[in-house]
């Protein structure tokens, strides 16, 4: 018997669009739905994460610094101490 990882799955409500780039994207990569799911959320949190650090750099509210933004990696929380 094959070793397999175990998947639960959510039940998530995508819209037809979405399951059309996620299809796409799985033809380009040749890449399992959940490798393809894991990588752009992992690629889209990136994003927002870089965002927020670079904002809070330039931020002018008193007590707010870069450092205290959490940056989860995995289940992991890593200290943001640049």
């Amino acid at each position: 018997m094959k070793n397999r990882l175990l998947k639960i799955s959510r039940g998530y409500r995508l819209k037809l669009s979405t399951h059309k780039l996620i299809k796409n994207l799985q033809d380009i990569t040749q890449d399992d739905i959940d490798t393809v799911l894991n990588r752009s959320c992992m690629m889209y949190y990136k994003t927002i994460l870089e965002q927020n650090i670079e904002q809070n750099q330039n931020s002018t509210i008193p007590g707010v610094e870069h450092s205290e933004i959490p940056i989860f990696i995995g289940e992991k929380v890593v200290n943001n101490n640049k």
